[in-house]
């Protein structure tokens, strides 16, 4: 791939995307483009399909038909002899690594440190030498601003010191993509800010990254565009103040009417 091509190549493309469980339609083919640097907020209704889409990014769940790809590589599958077949779990994980993705719960190993909880990944998964895993942890601890809790066990941390050792954690593999899902859904509302403040920063730094939210204030203030998923489809995509002020779709003027009253 040429450098040109490169440039213009999105970062996330999704094409007619679906996913059912069992019986139940949960995503029912949304298409969505992201470029390199941009910050897409994605909102709505409980049972949307939001987080759903979220983790079909990278493969945490398989999509059943569509397409999605991440730097233009296609996630989960692969052609052979003309027939598309589903990628073996070790090539998944090789994908993953263009990802990071931030849980609604921290998912930290409590019998670990914080150092050590945001090098494990690369100890393990990128067999990178324990001492150089750790430097690397150390840095990123000190991009969150949590650097002095790098000794730290996590029953010690708040949980936005938690959340923000899972976001250090993400961000170690160096990925093209960060992934959050409602990150701080799990917060008291005290701890909140600092949460969002660290994803801010992120962005200001030309991060490409996709949240799910319901936080109406970050959507307006870090999003580069706010995408609602209600009923397994795309109601509406345009700019935050679009959103907010004069949204398009009748579904998107009831889940405003929801959660701005």
């Amino acid at each position: 791939m040429t450098a040109l091509a490169a440039a213009s190549t999105p970062i996330l493309e999704a094409i007619d995307v679906r996913k059912s469980f069992g019986k139940l339609d949960v995503l029912k083919g949304i298409s969505v483009s992201l470029n390199k640097g941009d910050s897409l907020c994605i909102m709505g209704p409980s049972g949307g399909g939001k987080s759903t889409f979220l983790r079909s990014i990278n493969c945490l769940e398989m999509i059943d038909s569509g397409v999605m790809k991440v730097c233009g590589e296609e996630m989960g599958y692969r052609m052979a002899a003309g027939t598309r077949r589903r990628l073996g779990e070790a090539a998944v994980a090789r994908q993953r690594r263009k990802t990071g993705m931030v849980f609604q719960q921290f998912n930290l190993f409590l019998t670990m440190n914080a150092l050590d909880n945001v090098a494990s990944g690369l100890v393990h998964v990128y067999g990178v030498k324990k001492e150089q895993a750790r430097e690397q942890a150390y840095e990123q601890l000190k991009l969150v601003g949590i650097a002095d809790k790098a000794k730290a066990y996590p029953i010690q941390l708040s949980g936005g010191q938690q959340q923000r050792v899972a976001i250090a954690r993400a961000l170690a593999v160096k990925p093209e993509l960060m992934l959050f899902d409602e990150p701080t859904s799990a917060l008291d509302p005290e701890m909140v800010q600092e949460v969002l403040d660290v994803i801010y920063s992120l962005r200001d730094s030309g991060m490409t990254m996709v949240i799910v939210t319901h936080e109406v204030g970050f959507a307006k203030k870090a999003a580069d565009e706010v995408l609602l998923i209600a009923d397994g489809v795309v109601a509406e995509r345009t700019s935050p103040q679009n959103f907010f002020e004069n949204p398009q779709s009748e579904r998107t003027r009831q889940f405003l009417s929801r959660v701005l009253h």
